[in-house]
This record gives C-alpha cells, sequence and structure tokens, in this order.
C-alpha cells in the first residue's frame, strides 16, 4: 500500500483530499500504516449496474475451436451496454481474442476454467482512441493504446471470476521478431517508430468505477496493468 500510495499519485486510491485527511505529516512510508488504507477505502464506491446476465456462448463465441471470438465477445458486451448493462458469464474453455473494448456498467465473468487468450496476430489488436482526439492532452487519448483489454471514458466495468487472461506474449515476440508488423497508420498517427508493437494486458483510461478481482492474469507482452486518469479503483485477490 505504501508503494503504491507514493507512487501512483494519479490513481484514485491515492487522490488529494484523501491523503491530505489521512496522511497530514507523512514523510516517509514507515509513517503509513493500514488504518489508513482503510480510510481511503471508504473514499471508493463499488461498480453498480443491473443484475441482469448473459452468457455468452448465446452471442456466438465457440470455446476451444482456435478461432478468433472477438467479434462475438464484442457484440456481446455492445449489446448489453446499450440495454443498461450486467454481467457476461464465460464458460470453461479457451477463447481466442484481439482487443475487446469495455463499455459502461458491464462485468466480464470467467468461471474457473475459462481462459482469454491472446491473438498471436498483431493485426487483431487496434488503438480504440477516436480519431482526431487531442493527444497533446492525456485525457484524450488512450495512454499506451494497444492492449488486449481496452476501456476509455467507461463507468461501472468489472473484471471477475477465478478464470484466467493470458496474452500469450512469448508467440506476440516471436511474430514480432519475424518482422510482422502492425499497420504502419497506427504509428504515423501516434508519431512512434515504424517498429512491432507489442500490446498492454489491460489499458483502462480515464474511466470511474473499476473493479478487478480474482482472476489469473499471465504473459503480458507488454506492460501488465495500465490504469491512467481512473477514479475508484479496485484490484483484489488477483494472481499476476
Amino acid at each position: 500500500a505504501a508503494l503504491l500510495l507514493s507512487s501512483l499519485p494519479h490513481a484514485a486510491a491515492a487522490d488529494e483530499n484523501c491523503l491530505r485527511k489521512v496522511t497530514p505529516a507523512a514523510t516517509n512510508s514507515n509513517d503509513l500504516s493500514w488504518d489508513m488504507a482503510e480510510e481511503i477505502l471508504t473514499h471508493i464506491s463499488d461498480p453498480v449496474f443491473p443484475a441482469y446476465t448473459v452468457n455468452v456462448l448465446d452471442y456466438g463465441a465457440v470455446p476451444n475451436d482456435g478461432k478468433l471470438d472477438t467479434a462475438a465477445i464484442q457484440r456481446a458486451i455492445d449489446d448489453l451496454s446499450r440495454k443498461g448493462g450486467g454481467t457476461i458469464v464465460f464458460e470453461p474453455g479457451n477463447y481466442v481474442i484481439g482487443t475487446l473494448e469495455l463499455r459502461s456498467n458491464i462485468e466480464l465473468h470467467l468461471k474457473s476454467g475459462a481462459t482469454l487468450l491472446g491473438s498471436t496476430n498483431p493485426y487483431d489488436y487496434i488503438d480504440i482512441t477516436k480519431e482526431g482526439a487531442d493527444r497533446s492532452d492525456p485525457k484524450k487519448w488512450n495512454y499506451l493504446s494497444l492492449a488486449l483489454i481496452e476501456a476509455y471514458q467507461a463507468k461501472n466495468i468489472k473484471l471477475t471470476g477465478e478464470g484466467n487472461i493470458d496474452e500469450l506474449a512469448l508467440a506476440i515476440d516471436s511474430l514480432h521478431k519475424a518482422g510482422v508488423r502492425p499497420d504502419p497508420n497506427y504509428f504515423d498517427r501516434l508519431n512512434r517508430p515504424r517498429e512491432a508493437m507489442r500490446p498492454n494486458l489491460f489499458t483502462i483510461n480515464a474511466c470511474d468505477g473499476i473493479e478487478v478481482s480474482g482472476l489469473h492474469l499471465r504473459n503480458g507482452a507488454c506492460w501488465g496493468l495500465v490504469f491512467f486518469q481512473c477514479k475508484n479503483l479496485l484490484i483484489e485477490r488477483v494472481d499476476v
């Protein structure tokens, strides 16, 4: 907790008002206590949305067939979000995905034995940042954009369960070393060199109300969990 408070000044758990209230005399990690952590937790509200559940299989996802399930899962996310939100349940099995964009009021719940496997094709990872965004303002663009799981300006999102999210970093890395490159226009827009971009595991940007709990997270090809300009963020019982 001390490391998080000192190194993540933009995190919701360390917002300025809260720190002024509970750590007026703190000068180093030895001055922090678990009582302060409990106080900080009182300033964090859990994501709340309708108790409505759908099964991802009903949207056409097929586990264990080795084919991309991105479109089917994204269809479930978009449909449920339009209806006001709820929980999308993943049965045991392997689901191959590229970038998924979480939307407001959505929970992805992975049962034990369910695994989201990152595609080994770099072309399956996209930047969800809207075209024409003012990239001089970090609040308007997706920091370190490419990722397996992305969200931008969403509210009330959860990733829960006892399942796995595995980006297969070594397989992606082998493709990059073999010269496979994403669309070069991506790097033109971001003003980055024309080199293989390894995707993050999560990039959650400018969101309010996030919970990540119980999951087993493996093999991020670049950064693991990136939370940027977020509020009300809770991460617990996560095995990374």
